[in-house]
């Protein structure tokens, strides 16, 4: 049986190289029910009406989400580009699960993971040990990678 790390790395490598040619790029836009626009205020996500069909609008910033599922909403990373921090803005729904933010560069190396807590609302991470360049980030529940987008750190 090969170690799980060299599984790992074999299918993180396929994700790299799907995402440097174009045919992964932003996959959860293919999937309309796992991403929506939510209001940016701390009180509660409350879900915005599509002002795309003529319904009702409003004048609070919106936030786009990395994930709105029934366990967790997360917003992608901000800013992005970044440099001395970066931030994302979540809700738990379900404490069953153990939620984390990976962080790692282009080849999967240097993984960072960061735990998310749910009695908190935000994930503050110091970018400053980190060497300008690409990244990508991952929100994984339990044991399972959920949804990863490209972070570009500049300093």
């Amino acid at each position: 049986m090969k170690h799980p790390y060299a599984v790992i790395s074999f299918f993180l490598g396929l994700l790299v190289v799907g995402l440097l040619s174009g045919i992964a790029k932003r996959p959860m836009q293919d999937h309309p029910t796992l991403l929506y626009k939510y209001t940016a205020h701390i009180a509660g996500h409350t879900p915005m009406l599509n002002t795309d069909k003529g319904t009702e609008e409003t004048t609070e910033e919106l936030e786009e989400l990395l994930v709105n599922l029934p366990q967790i909403s997360i917003s992608l990373a901000y800013p992005n580009p970044a440099s001395e921090y970066v931030f994302f803005n979540y809700q738990i729904q379900d404490r069953n699960h153990r939620y984390f933010i990976g962080i790692s560069d282009v080849l999967g190396a240097n993984s960072r993971m960061y735990p998310l807590d749910p009695d908190s609302r935000q994930l503050r991470i110091h970018l400053r040990d980190m060497a300008p360049g690409i990244y990508f980030y991952s929100l994984w529940m339990n044991e399972r990678v959920i949804a990863t987008r490209k972070l570009i750190v500049k300093h």
